[in-house]
């Protein structure tokens, strides 16, 4: 049977009663084996009207004979029947059961989506996903929730926006600074020269002043210690000029990106938001992207309201 993950967390009323009793009638259904319970965590509610009690949060590590589709009904139903009534997004809650991995599989529907597309922004998912189940791998990134949680915990506090739409990246970022009290790092400060030979070397110059650009504001991977504790926020990722670069293929790309990556200092963001990218050529090639240049990566909503919030809970969620 599938292996899978489950997310709790509650915020209103008896927290801890109100967790228990939906991991007994999670362990009442004849369909599911749970094999794995984190402790439980408290963490500060992130977003929505201030005021808010903390959560308190755990996770659930099952088996089951039920489909993916099925699972988020139980659920669903698990919710309501402990008094969930689902209105706004971030406002309190009595519980959340969310279905953050079953296996391997990657579902992309317009009622489900596996694995959960914020659990890698998470602290209060990865700390406790990491307690009982290290070694899981999230499909999307390949990399383990152990290796998520210590990346989330020991990254610098930097997060590039990143997309096809310039006017977009730009308006995003300066919003996020401004609401995360962040220091902005403007790629369109620096520019190519016009002597550069062609349209690689040019996005590759272009890469390489970028990397400068991060070091001067304090993201070097040889110093340990920003300045100070600031979110820096770039409307770039590094990678990205060399991605967009004219029809060139991902052959020559991998090799101008390792040049890159081993003669450069500059440190690799904490999380990489995506704004426009999903169906585009961009997309494709960042989903092609070897592994070890990936990070955890957060494809926002193309409604602009709840991009800004997805965005900001995530750097947030990420301190």
């Amino acid at each position: 049977m599938p292996n899978c993950l489950i997310g709790l967390g509650s915020n209103l009323g008896s927290r801890h009663e109100i967790l228990e009793a939906a991991v007994r009638r999670l362990q009442g259904d004849p369909r599911i084996e749970i094999v794995g319970k984190s402790s439980w965590h408290t963490f500060p509610a992130i977003g929505g009207p201030s005021g808010q009690k903390d959560f308190l949060n755990g996770v659930l590590r099952l088996d089951t004979s039920l489909t993916p589709h099925e699972l988020a009904e139980v659920l669903q139903s698990v919710e309501c029947s402990l008094g969930r009534e689902r209105s706004e997004r971030w406002t309190a809650r009595t519980l959340d059961c969310d279905l953050l991995l079953y296996g391997a599989q990657q579902i992309n529907t317009p009622t489900l989506q596996i694995p959960h597309p914020r659990m890698m922004t998470r602290r209060f998912v990865l700390e406790p996903a990491a307690e009982i189940a290290a070694e899981m791998t999230h499909p999307s990134i390949g990399w383990s929730l152990g290796r998520l949680f210590e990346h989330l915990k020991s990254a610098p506090a930097y997060f590039a926006v990143t997309g096809s739409e310039t006017a977009i990246v730009d308006r995003l970022a300066r919003d996020l600074v401004a609401r995360v009290n962040g220091r902005f790092i403007d790629g369109r400060s620096i520019l190519p020269s016009r002597s550069s030979r062609s349209a690689w070397h040019r996005q590759l110059e272009f890469a390489r002043r970028r990397s400068w650009l991060l070091r001067k504001n304090g993201l070097d991977a040889k110093i340990d210690i920003l300045p100070d504790e600031s979110p820096r926020i770039s409307n770039f990722w590094l990678w990205q000029s060399l991605l967009s670069a004219d029809a060139s293929p991902v052959t020559q790309f991998d090799r101008h990106a390792k040049e890159l990556q081993w003669t450069n200092r500059a440190m690799t963001p904490k999380l990489l938001i995506v704004t426009d990218l999903e169906t585009s050529e961009f997309g494709q090639a960042l989903a092609a992207f070897e592994p070890e240049l990936c990070v955890p990566t957060l494809h926002l909503s193309a409604d602009p309201g709840d991009a800004i919030q997805d965005a900001v809970g995530a750097v947030l969620s990420m301190r």
